[in-house]
């Protein structure tokens, strides 16, 4: 099944703008964007909401990279 299926409708927010945010990251570095997070790691973001960086360093998938480069930018969509 989807990893974003049985996301609330707040949830699928998050997520779409999540995706929209991983899609505009893979073109800055051409990359293809499951290599920038996967659909997987995007839904539990927006399923646990992180408030914090430790929150988020605590989602299933979300690396030492993706807490590095993008950890603000991820937390600042999420509290949209």
């Amino acid at each position: 099944p989807e990893p974003q299926a049985d996301l609330s409708p707040g949830e699928r927010r998050t997520y779409d703008a999540l995706r929209d945010w991983r899609w505009e990251a893979a073109q800055e570095l051409g990359w293809p964007a499951f290599r920038v997070a996967s659909n997987r790691t995007i839904a539990g973001i927006a399923r646990a909401a992180p408030t914090t960086e430790a929150e988020l360093a605590a989602v299933r998938g979300v690396g030492p990279w993706l807490m590095e480069a993008h950890a603000a930018r991820l937390l600042e969509i999420v509290a949209r």
